[in-house]
């Protein structure tokens, strides 16, 4: 036993050594560090003195250490400041230019840490760049080219979307970095998947909004700010037509990923067209996605119907396409509620005939009976809602004459439902009688609410939004909240039968 305890306090006793002498080698580094440190300052003083030493602290950029890098990147960044604001030479702007291909090189680091102080202290040259061109054009000039070139870099890279939200911040805040990208954005020919990323995720910038920010701007700068006040806003129709123009052209290259096209299709209707100067310009891109078919058409019809009602678009056939979109598979998809309130909004004006309102109206009525619970509870409003607004269609419900042509052994349906087109359906001479199926539903929320056809239609319209929502989660949920827990007392039987000898 005695051994056995020597053994473990020699062992704790090494360890105890090992410790120290790590701690040792950290301080050791630590000090190492520093001096190395102080190094990069000393020579950063050298370099402002004789420029000829830029090259020894150009070196020390590619130091294995990652602490002794990123100082020295840093010092170069405040050295290079300094030196351009003083003077301007062919020899510091070759040792710049260098500096610059290091920094696009270090983009692509497998250190995040590094790609970031990369494209920080790029961004800080680009203003350097901005500035200095400013001042000595006299008038505001941004530095293109220098832009033009990082943008290209950035879209290049496989690993690019680390930079995304940084892009997008500088973008949403400078207005000026924004005119200059959606100019760049109008000369590429190919577009990775973050270029569009950044171009739905900026805010939109609306007029009431529109506030012109400097991204080279310097209150320390008198004469740089006077330049600005003078020379430099772009107004707000300018930057709304570079905003258009650089969505008109990214639209005309094909979107072969079909999860990027539905994300871009789904927010032009919101965060694009709104702000276009000519919006009418998307209406053969609208029409050929509704006239795809499929959730595209579905995803489509908001932006086609914006074009249509606010800016005068002739669409013949939109009602027939909007009917052909309703089938089972529509109660399916992610943009069924999108679908439906666009419906209801549709149907709600008061100027279609009754024979189409009648044909969506009974399509749907049809829907019910295979559809999905969730789906079911928002159709059954909606066809209240819109019986209300067309109150020449509750025949449809109301049916009472038995004309010897439609009954034999029952009411003989006229309505035709492979008819593709909503004006001869036929429907307006059928009845809803599905809806009264509907009373049988195992779901009580389904059973309860179909009843409210059966009372006379003299109540306020529903709030659609109350329903949208509604799928098997919810339900259940909902369903699995109204459950009272009982305890139930657990005891074990003496016997099995109470008389055995009667039954054996």
């Amino acid at each position: 036993m005695k051994r056995k305890s020597n053994e473990k306090s020699i062992i704790k006793q090494e360890e105890k050594k090992q410790q120290k002498k790590k701690i040792k080698i950290n301080e050791g580094e630590e000090v190492e560090l520093k001096k190395n440190k102080k190094f990069i300052l000393d020579l950063a003083i050298r370099v402002i003195e004789d420029q000829k030493n830029l090259d020894l602290l150009l070196n020390e950029v590619k130091n294995e250490n990652l602490e002794l890098s990123h100082c020295a990147i840093t010092t170069l960044a405040q050295v290079f400041t300094q030196l351009k604001e003083n003077e301007d030479s062919s020899y510091l702007d070759k040792k710049l230019k260098n500096f610059s291909n290091i920094l696009f090189q270090l983009l692509n680091s497998r250190e995040k840490k590094t790609k970031l102080l990369a494209l920080d202290v790029l961004l800080k040259i680009l203003k350097l760049q901005s500035k200095l061109l400013t001042l000595k054009n006299e008038k505001f000039t941004f530095a293109t080219m220098y832009f033009n070139k990082l943008l290209e870099f950035l879209f290049e890279l496989k690993d690019n979307l680390d930079f995304l939200d940084i892009i997008v911040n500088l973008l949403d805040k400078f207005l000026d970095l924004r005119f200059y990208f959606f100019s760049f954005i109008k000369k590429l020919n190919k577009f990775p998947q973050i270029v569009y990323d950044i171009m739905l995720k900026m805010d939109p910038t609306s007029e009431e909004d529109f506030e012109f920010t400097y991204f080279i701007e310097d209150k320390e700068d008198e004469k740089l700010e006077e330049l600005l006040q003078l020379t430099g806003p772009i107004d707000y129709k300018d930057l709304k037509q570079n905003f258009s123009e650089a969505w008109i052209h990214l639209l005309k290259f094909n979107i072969t990923n079909p999860t990027l096209f539905k994300k871009v299709l789904s927010n032009l209707n919101f965060k694009v067209l709104p702000f276009l100067s000519e919006p009418c310009l998307l209406i053969d891109f609208f029409t050929d996605s509704y006239n795809s078919g499929g959730v595209t058409s579905v995803i489509a019809l908001n932006g086609l119907f914006t074009l249509i009602q606010e800016h005068n678009l002739d669409y013949p056939d939109f009602f027939k396409k909007l009917y052909q979109l309703l089938d089972r598979n529509l109660l399916h998809v992610k943009f069924r509620s999108r679908f439906f309130r666009l419906l209801s909004k549709i149907l709600s004006s008061t100027h279609l005939p009754a024979s189409l309102v009648a044909s969506f109206v009974k399509k749907l009525s049809v829907l019910t009976l295979t559809a999905p619970p969730g789906a079911t509870l928002t159709i059954i409003p909606l066809i209240y809602n819109v019986l209300i607004s067309h109150p020449n269609c509750l025949k449809l419900i109301h049916r009472m004459e038995k004309e010897e042509d439609n009954w034999k052994d029952g009411f003989e349906d006229k309505f035709l439902p492979n008819e593709t087109d909503p004006e001869k359906t036929n429907a307006i001479e059928s009845s809803l009688w599905e809806l009264q199926t509907l009373k049988n539903h195992y779901l009580p929320s389904i059973s309860t609410l179909s009843k409210i056809f059966e009372e006379s239609l003299n109540r306020s319209k529903y709030d659609l939004e109350d329903f949208l929502d509604i799928n098997y989660n919810s339900l259940f949920k909902e369903d699995y909240g109204q459950l009272n827990t009982t305890n139930f007392e657990n005891s074990s039987p003496l016997i099995l039968f109470d008389n055995f000898d009667e039954y054996f």
